[in-house]
């Protein structure tokens, strides 16, 4: 089964698809375990203790997850910026290197040089 269709939605439909399916697949376990649940507690009480803790533990986790987001993101940062330091100190390091070089091909190199920087930063 092919899902790569998913990828080729605008992200405000893939955004909607997704509570759609997700309150469908809620509602339809709520039906489907309502009468269950009534069965199982056939006392009166409330239950507002367990789906507390319920919430608790979901909030716990969400929580969690919303917190290392950041960092993931941050890490992810710091290793682009620090590629980005090696291939531009490496392009510094070869332009001085070609300024050694004789007259005619020193020009085309570093005239090359310039234009793979300039489709590095515009392009790529």
């Amino acid at each position: 089964m092919n899902i790569y269709w998913v990828y080729d939605l605008p992200i405000w439909l893939f955004g909607a698809l997704t509570i759609a399916v997700t309150v469908a697949i809620a509602l339809a376990g709520f039906y489907a375990t309502r009468k269950w649940v009534r069965r199982v507690h056939r006392d009166g009480h409330s239950h507002n203790d367990i789906v507390g803790s319920y919430l608790g533990a979901i909030c716990l986790f969400y929580g969690i997850t919303l917190g290392l987001l950041p960092v993931g993101t941050w890490q992810a940062y710091s290793d682009l910026d620090a590629k980005v330091g090696e291939e531009a100190s490496a392009l510094a390091a070869l332009y001085r290197n070609v300024s050694s070089f004789p007259d005619p091909k020193r020009w085309e190199l570093q005239a090359d040089l310039r234009e793979y920087a300039r489709q590095v930063i515009d392009v790529a």
